[in-house]
């Protein structure tokens, strides 16, 4: 057996074993309701100190605070729990004009289940979740440490504290502050100032009349503002994330926004004042007034104009519902040149954006182009566009122009005819990381052909659960050769020859339907079927699942998953082969290396970061196989190694037993 493979079975066999021992343990599970209400005479406070449960408060109309709460305790057995269960209490004091509600558990006992509980032969855990109602006029200071925390519809001022949970705050009167370390932040319709801060999640705003102080690490911020004037200065900020903010057509503001790493789309008038890039704007909205301040370093900035929608105002476009209304599907776009670098700022005619898309590699050396999308102003789904760019090693034009038409609320009909240089590497390495590998290093990684043709598509949102494209495409491919061997650092060497393919028409209909899972990650599955009688020269069925997960264990740590399986009913063509190997798949191994009609991948990595910083160690698992085949385990390729992150720049070590070490140079994450 390979060493890499006994290290994978002992360690698969080590957590299995531990998890049945663990999850063995826990045999009896007790739960107790507590019940209590107190006059409010005086008081004017309430604070909870929880440690693992949730805390939910809502007004009633009596003039009294009312507890309520479950106590559960999980234990080996039924003594045990039900001594640990009498020794949880739930502490209701009144000091002057507040009310404290505390739990108070067990002395020298860990009321997580810790580790070290679980050595000593403990294995109890201890939750108590609280449901309070309070009289309307109340100030709230709420704090728990594993477990979400909500508040709605008081008068007062609210502040709400989690380091293992979600904050939610929304129809207050007063001022609020919501803050978590391991978790998102929801505050809407307030009507005093709010402040949300998170270290590993992400930032909703709405309906905020007061000033806005927004802040987090590892995630993104979307806020939506209804008045048309800014009352006081909004100040929204990230580290690693995206910044989307929804503004009213008449709003006045001035605008400082700036991102590192990143582009900005501006679906409003700007008048530039002072400082113009691509990174950069300083200016005013309408008249100007209270200043709108963005930042970010790893992410992109948006603002676009608000909707109008029945209902409150937290009923905002999803996510899913914005890439929609701007037009912009990068994940299922056959060909988008440098999507993540495009950069809109609407100074003139409102729903006109210019996008660059030049690129470098070693089919067409330098190929400079641009991208003209028009909108109208009735709906941002109806779009005309137009992409061309000039290839100087090819000494010719590539095109495409399209156009898109709303059918209703979440449909859209689009239909374009193009001749472009195709790549099915894509999920591989990015557009943009493509061009600045080749460019400075000489790295091809990227394998291109020529596509020919056209194609007809329905784009569906379906409501929170998604999005679904469904295309008609008619494609002649042909196979291109290598042009230049040119690069900054290593101009010298002579780079991969581009492969060719199987040259032909693939007459087609393809499905994509992708979804944002609710942590952080997503599930994207797509599917071809190419049949003769379409008129084409292949005939197939193939079908492509990816599941990306991203999951924060800590403040500076986080474990981010893939897997990927591919399938085919025949032998595919050679564009639409699954291929594995090399830059981000199997890293130990040479650029695809191994070729076949199906697929599987696993990958993880374990990421220790501090500011722009970080240790990622990662295992990769994967085979490819044919058609007639069924997957043997013994055909499986491992990997391992580590990974250097400085800001966007990556350097990773790959071994796989026993071959030499590889190393790998990135501009993005793997997946």
């Amino acid at each position: 057996m390979r060493p890499t493979k006994a290290i994978v079975t002992v360690l698969t066999v080590v957590s299995t074993v531990t998890l049945l021992c663990y999850q063995k343990g826990f045999a009896y599970t007790l739960e107790e309701s507590f019940q209590k209400t107190i006059p409010r005479q005086e008081a004017a406070l309430l604070e909870v100190n929880n440690v693992n449960g949730s805390i939910q408060v809502s007004p009633w109309a009596a003039d009294s605070i009312k507890i309520e709460a479950l106590k559960r305790v999980t234990a080996p057995d039924r003594e045990k729990a039900e001594e640990c269960l009498g020794e949880l209490e739930i502490q209701v004091m009144r000091r002057g004009k507040e009310i404290s509600v505390e739990t108070v558990y067990p002395g020298g006992d860990c009321p997580s289940g810790c580790l070290f509980d679980l050595l000593r032969g403990k294995k109890v855990r201890w939750n108590v979740d609280y449901t309070i109602s309070v009289p309307v006029s109340f100030d709230l200071e709420l704090h728990t440490t594993n477990g979400s925390v909500k508040a709605q519809g008081t008068k007062g001022e609210v502040e709400a504290w989690s380091t293992n949970g979600t904050i939610r705050i929304t129809e207050v009167e007063g001022s609020v502050l919501g803050q978590t370390t391991n978790g998102s932040v929801k505050i809407g319709d307030i009507r005093g100032d709010a402040v949300a801060r998170s270290t590993n999640g992400s930032v909703k705003l709405w309906g905020i009349a007061g000033s806005v102080r927004c802040s987090t690490t590892n995630g993104n911020v979307r806020a939506e503002i209804t008045r048309t004037r800014l009352e006081r200065s909004c100040n929204l900020s990230t580290t690693n994330g995206s910044i989307s903010v929804s503004l009213p057509p008449e709003i006045s503001a001035d605008i400082d926004a700036r991102t590192t790493n990143g582009k900005m789309r501006f679906g409003l008038p700007v008048t530039v004042q002072g400082e113009l890039s691509k990174r950069r704007l300083r200016g005013k909205i309408g008249q100007g007034g209270p200043l709108l301040r963005l930042r970010t370093t790893n992410g992109n900035i948006t603002i676009e104009k608000r909707k109008a929608s029945k209902g409150k105002a937290e009923a905002a476009l999803t996510p899913e519902e914005k890439r929609d209304s701007t037009g912009i599907w990068e994940h299922w776009e056959a060909e988008s040149p440098f999507s993540e670098e495009s950069c809109l700022f609407t100074l003139g005619k409102e729903g006109w954006q210019w996008d660059d898309v030049s690129r470098f590699n070693r089919v067409e050396g330098l190929a400079l182009g641009l991208k003209l999308t028009v909108r109208p102003e009735a709906d941002a789904r109806n779009r005309v566009y137009a992409k061309g760019d000039y290839s100087l090693a090819r000494k010719r034009w590539t095109y495409r122009l399209g156009m898109e038409k709303s059918l209703g609320k979440r449909l859209s009909l689009g239909a374009d005819v193009h001749d472009i240089v195709g790549t099915q590497d894509g999920w591989i390495v990015s557009d943009r990381e493509a061009t600045w590998l080749m460019l400075l290093a000489g790295t091809a990684a990227r394998d291109y052909f020529r596509q020919q043709g056209y194609e007809v598509y329905l784009r569906q949102q379906l409501s929170n659960v998604g999005r679904l494209r469904v295309v008609y495409s008619r494609d002649c491919y042909e196979s291109l050769p290598k042009r230049t061997d040119w690069s900054l650092f290593n101009w010298t060497g002579e780079k991969r020859s581009n492969p060719p393919i199987d040259e032909g028409w693939i007459n087609s209909v393809r499905i994509f339907y992708h979804r944002e899972l609710p942590a952080d990650g997503h599930i994207e599955v797509q599917g071809e079927i190419a049949d003769r009688r379409l008129g084409g020269d292949f005939q197939f069925r193939r079908s492509e699942v990816e599941l990306v997960g991203h999951r924060r264990l800590g403040p500076e740590q986080s474990l981010h998953t893939r897997v990927k399986v591919g399938l085919a009913d025949k032998e595919l063509p050679l564009q639409r082969k699954f291929q594995l190997g090399g830059i981000g798949t199997l890293r130990g191994y040479g650029y695809k290396e191994f070729q076949g009609d199906a697929m599987l991948l696993v990958q993880a990595e374990y990421r220790f970061s501090r500011g722009g910083k970080a240790l990622v160690p990662f295992v990769d698992a994967g085979c490819t196989w044919p058609h007639d085949r069924k997957l043997k385990l013994q055909t499986l390729r491992f990997d391992g190694g580590i990974g250097l992150i400085w800001k966007k720049l990556r350097l990773n070590l790959a071994v796989a037993p026993p071959r030499g070490p590889r190393w790998l140079l990135r501009f993005h994450k793997t997946f």
